[in-house]
């Protein structure tokens, strides 16, 4: 048995997934081992993810980040197909920029969840909130506070 969906896959799951890059977490039973299912949920999670893009879209960072990535990776690419040092010196420089930029990049998911909270007026269960719920309240916090700037 398998979460499959963004819609009854816990938040705390999801994070989990990420920090550890280990799917198998998808497993409701964890005594299930091997390479067959390590495969398996690996597929599950890239339908997982590929199903939270299509409901929630990419936030602003991730694309920026994405876009530097690229960057960096042609300019690998580059370097590794000239072996030209002028090419050497623009992929480390690329570099250097890519993890100064990225480096501090880091969320505060149970601060999150305590605003959350504070905001709605009730205690988020990170076991029992999904994926989908997770996103929508944050949007709806989102929106809620642009609003209230709006007319503040």
């Amino acid at each position: 048995m398998l979460y499959e969906s963004t819609a009854t896959l816990p938040i705390k799951f999801w994070w989990d997934i990420h920090e550890n890059h280990d799917p198998r977490i998808l497993a409701k039973d964890k005594n299930i081992d091997g390479d067959k299912m390590h495969r398996f949920c690996y597929w599950i999670w890239d339908g997982i993810q590929d199903e939270h893009i299509d409901k929630h879209g990419l936030t602003q960072d991730f694309l920026e980040y994405w876009d530097a990535f690229k960057d960096l990776s042609v300019l690998r690419a580059e370097f590794a197909l000239s072996g030209d040092r002028y090419d050497e010196m623009m992929m480390e420089i690329a570099q250097r920029d890519f993890d100064a930029l990225f480096k501090d990049v880091e969320v505060d998911n149970l601060k999150n969840v305590a605003i959350m909270g504070k905001h709605f007026g009730y205690r988020i269960d990170v076991m029992q909130t999904s994926v989908d719920e997770y996103y929508a309240n944050l949007k709806l916090i989102e929106e809620t506070t642009i609003t209230t700037r709006a007319n503040g």
